[in-house]
């Protein structure tokens, strides 16, 4: 009999609030795969990241292999960063296996699957897809999108305006629409529907869940659980439609309330590891000031109206700085934070750009850290571990990763910012952050009534090649949740039908700058 699998993503679901209102009735399609399947919890890369989780999703590598750590990558020898594309991940996908074997596909609002991918099916691209870019394969689909009001960003990232609700689930329900078209018109193997709108109802309703929150107010719950109603609503559409699918339900993370932002430079800063650069100087101000509106574009037109030039020289040192994380006095800086999540570099020589630390002082200077953070007078009672990249990752690309990461007793944020005599600050506009724990649902015919327990992220790309008897060399492994164990029996092959292309490709300035400027609107990333 013919192997079908229909995978559902909710961004950022947690499965205790989804059981909690499965039993109460608001979602009897999630309810009915959970009573009839195996479900628990998938431990989620660290730090808890969407980009780097959805790439260990479907490759089912840790990021150290697949080379996907961050929201935005480091640039060689640079204090710059860049975000990353689909061309920037090193692993084989598991749509393109099936690809290449000849399965039927469609892959939908997958993070960080821009630019598209040639495969036996569509694919529409999801998270961090350039505004107006190419965002279908093949690029004909892009009509049809047009045609049902299909867009690849919800228009709204926080609950300040009025229409959010309606907007952000108006945006899920089309992904649903181009589901259902898909699997009604083709005789389909695979489908993997990611709903990001999840996250952006978790993001700024999270502080239901502790009422010892600054922002606690439990109407928060009603607006949250009528979202995951109206998503079951269309769940429910699409699973009749997959008949006799193995169905997964799946998230790259949960979400708990965030309590705030940690400003770690500033911690090293007291300690002697960072100096921030007080006096920005010309070029920097520049760029601080024009950035946010199209920085070249509108600096060059401005030019344009006095008949000058923008020096070549000058326009690379505003580019540079365009993308520079941190405001620091490299000469005098040993340490800095790169980013939302804890990530900690240590300023070394031979590596970074204006290093200071020499090697042999490498593992002295990452212990001082440790110590440090555990026991400053600000931040100590926050913490609860900080860990060396190599107790979290593995493979190729451990030596771009950050050197340390932070880990808190509760959800906060870290920032590259340097506020003046600032080391902590309660809660932002985001209410709720990522946690540790993501969801894992699992039904079908073949599949076991029970809780599972021990999954990990990286295991959900091998159970899913099981199914369809091709084996995986991945870190993750075949989840034990078949009535019948899967015999994986045939060898994973490139048939001639399909090759996948791996040509890599940089984003535009233009498209850097908007998906910049979309992070920070979702709390993601800060801007200097």
């Amino acid at each position: 009999m013919r192997e079908k699998i229909l995978v559902i993503g909710l961004d950022g679901s947690r499965l205790d609030l989804i059981k909690k209102w499965a039993d109460k009735g608001l979602m009897p399609n999630t309810k009915k795969l959970i009573e009839n399947g195996s479900s628990g919890i998938l431990k989620t890369v660290f730090p808890p990241q969407s980009m780097s989780a959805w790439t260990s999703l479907v490759t089912g590598l840790n990021p150290g292999k697949h080379g996907i750590f961050a929201t935005e990558l480091p640039q060689e020898n640079s204090y710059t960063q860049q975000v990353p594309n689909s061309t920037s991940i090193h692993g084989q996908k598991i749509y393109e296996t099936l690809s290449n074997e000849g399965k039927k596909i469609a892959i939908i609002n997958l993070p960080l699957s821009y630019p598209p991918t040639q495969v036996n099916g569509i694919m529409i691209t999801g998270f961090l897809t350039p505004p107006m870019a190419d965002c279908t394969y093949p690029k004909e689909l892009s009509k049809k999108l047009q045609e049902i009001g299909y867009t690849t960003h919800t228009k709204y990232a926080t609950k300040e305006h009025a229409d959010f609700f309606d907007e952000t689930f108006k945006t899920a329900q089309k992904r649903f629409d181009i589901s259902k078209w898909f699997m009604e018109n083709n005789n389909w193997d695979f489908v993997m529907l990611i709903i990001g709108e999840t996250e952006h109802m978790h993001h700024n309703y999270s502080s239901f869940l502790d009422k010892k929150h600054p922002k606690y107010n439990p109407k928060s719950e009603s607006e949250i659980k009528k979202f995951y109603k109206k998503i079951d609503s269309e769940m429910g559409k699409i699973i009749r439609l997959a008949k006799d699918a193995t169905v997964f339900v799946v998230s790259d993370h949960g979400f708990a309330p965030q309590y705030g932002t940690v400003y770690l430079n500033n911690v090293f800063e007291k300690n002697n590891l960072f100096k921030a650069k007080k006096n920005l100087d010309f070029l920097a101000w520049m760029v601080s000031i024009v950035k946010r509106f199209g920085w070249r574009a509108r600096l060059q037109k401005a030019l344009d109206r006095t008949g000058l030039k923008m020096p070549k020289k000058v326009e690379e040192k505003l580019r540079e700085k365009a993308f520079e994380n941190v405001s620091a006095d490299w000469s005098r800086t040993k340490v800095f934070c790169t980013g939302k999540y804890g990530e900690i570099k240590i300023n070394l020589a031979g590596r970074e750009p204006q290093g200071i630390v020499e090697k042999k002082d490498y593992e002295k200077i990452r212990d001082k850290v440790i110590h440090t953070l555990k026991n400053d007078s600000e931040t100590g009672k926050l913490v609860k571990n900080v860990y060396r990249r190599e107790e979290l990752f593995s493979g190729p690309f451990l030596d771009k990763i950050p050197d340390l990461y932070v880990e808190f007793k509760k959800p906060h944020v870290t920032s590259v910012l340097t506020p003046k005599n600032k080391f902590f600050e309660k809660t932002g506009a985001i209410e709720g952050f990522h946690t540790m724990d993501a969801t894992f649902i699992a039904s079908g015919k073949n599949i076991k009534k029970q809780t599972i327990k021990g999954a990990n992220i990286t295991d959900v790309a091998p159970t899913i090649l099981s199914i369809f008897g091709i084996p995986a060399e991945m870190d993750g492994g075949i989840l034990n949740i078949f009535k019948n164990k899967n015999i994986v029996k045939k060898k994973a092959g490139i048939s001639e039908k399909i090759k996948t292309k791996r040509k890599r490709k940089k984003l535009t300035e233009k498209q850097e700058i908007e998906i910049r400027k979309k992070l920070e609107e979702m709390g993601y990333i800060d801007v200097m």
